[in-house]
């Protein structure tokens, strides 16, 4: 561009190479529905705690015992499972509570007991180099749940707990399930109050349709 005197003008700005629209970066997870996807992931979570030096997955819990609690994205590793005692059954509901599937109640080992924080890394690091076959079999049976998890049990918890809240007296206030109701700094969103509500229907929901994880029970005296 030319002043009048033919000299090129040259402003402050640049604006043709240096400007950039807001950007959201997602970190994008295998989808851990079968063996060899569920293996990546856990590969790559191991991967990055090891670069970091804190194994997050490695803690001590309130009985003292060091523990390896695995999960695959939100959902927690199972490296055992066994029936409940007393023997019982749990019904499977659909959103409109038709009953799906009877199911025997079963309690879920999510922690793998270690000597020690060290011991608990050198063995998330000896199954991520090594494909163990009892690993295996863990991962291929935590896979198929997240499978389930992910098609059918959170679709129907969300159903329930959208058509419970829309019943309900929050929605005078809030507006109805998919009502954002709050201004945030990229437009509407879902208020604080809104949000914990709708957590607290989905998991009335959960408990509603059987989908609540069994869990041992210690009474402290």
């Amino acid at each position: 561009m030319r002043n009048k005197l033919g000299v090129n003008k040259m402003g402050l700005l640049d604006l043709a190479n240096n400007t950039k629209a807001p950007t959201i970066y997602k970190t994008v997870r295998q989808l851990c529905h079968d063996y060899e996807g569920a293996y990546a992931y856990f590969q790559d979570r191991v991967g990055e705690m090891d670069k970091k030096s804190d194994f997050s997955w490695v803690k001590q819990d309130k009985a003292g015992d060091w523990v390896v609690r695995i999960t695959l994205h939100s959902m927690p590793l199972y490296w055992k499972v066994e029936e409940a005692k007393p023997a019982s059954t749990i019904e499977i509901k659909d959103p409109s509570g038709n009953v799906i599937e009877t199911r025997p109640k079963q309690i879920g080992h999510t922690a793998y007991i270690v000597e020690s924080y060290d011991a608990g890394v050198e063995l998330l690091k000896a199954l991520s180099n090594t494909k163990d076959a009892d690993f295996k079999d863990v991962l291929t049976n935590a896979a198929e749940a997240l499978k389930t998890v992910d098609e059918v049990e959170l679709p129907n918890i969300n159903d329930k707990a959208e058509a419970e809240f829309n019943k309900s007296k929050w929605v005078a206030n809030l507006g109805e399930w998919d009502t954002k109701d709050a201004e945030g700094k990229t437009g509407q969103v879902y208020s604080k109050e809104k949000t914990n509500k709708m957590n607290q229907y989905k998991q009335l929901a959960r408990r509603q349709l059987g989908y609540e994880r069994a869990k041992v029970v210690v009474t402290l005296r």
